[in-house]
């Protein structure tokens, strides 16, 4: 008779198929986390383990990328240092978010050049050098035009916040492009998902009065 033979077959095949799974990371179920992604409550769910879940959670863009909104503050320094060690450290996550985390290192560290030569003692000299290794073609003259207008007295190395986010956004332009597409299509190819209900505040009625 074949069958036993089949049915030892099939059970190798099946005990292989687990090892497999187990050694690479995910589990015959999918497992939930209670993540808040947006300022919002949400489940995180996929073939992993809650450990996973959460490493790739910390490191997707709607949490480890910094806020930009304030260049000239100290603060936002160590916002880009700490996401850049962040995501240098994420060691174990699923290999399809290789790319992502290669993509954002190399954006973050250039950033933070950016941000350190804003911050350090000879900002127009420093971020002219950074812009010319960086920025190609027309847009280094623009970006020159912009750094180098004439200053007033005790000005002369002075960038001003609206100067300082023209030429970051110039700058970001020629660098690493953003890749939060790419932690979208590797977590889809994943099977991992945001479960979210958004919800947004009802407009306020036309009688109603401000007290």
């Amino acid at each position: 008779m074949r069958h036993p033979r089949l049915l030892i077959l099939l059970a190798n095949y099946f005990s292989l198929h687990l090892i497999l799974l187990t050694s690479s990371g995910q589990i015959a179920h999918a497992s939930e986390i209670h993540v808040i992604l947006l300022g919002q409550p949400c489940l995180l769910a996929g073939p992993f383990d809650n450990t996973t879940l959460e490493l790739v959670h910390s490191v997707g863009p709607a949490q480890i990328y910094p806020n930009f909104t304030n260049l000239n503050q100290p603060g936002t320094r160590d916002q880009v240092s700490r996401a850049l060690l962040k995501i240098q450290n994420a060691k174990k996550l699923p290999n399809l978010l290789d790319r992502y985390r290669e993509r954002l290192t190399s954006r973050l560290q250039r950033q933070l050049r950016f941000i350190q030569a804003l911050q350090g003692q000879s900002k127009i000299d420093a971020l002219l050098k950074l812009g010319r290794g960086t920025i190609q073609g027309p847009e280094i003259k623009k970006f020159e035009s912009i750094l180098k207008p004439k200053r007033g007295p005790g000005e002369e190395n002075t960038v001003r916040p609206e100067v300082a986010e023209q030429l970051f956004e110039l700058y970001t332009d020629a660098i690493e492009p953003d890749p939060e597409s790419e932690f979208h299509r590797a977590i889809k190819k994943l099977q991992i998902q945001y479960h979210c209900s958004f919800e947004e505040s009802e407009p306020e009625s036309p009688n109603s009065q401000k007290r």
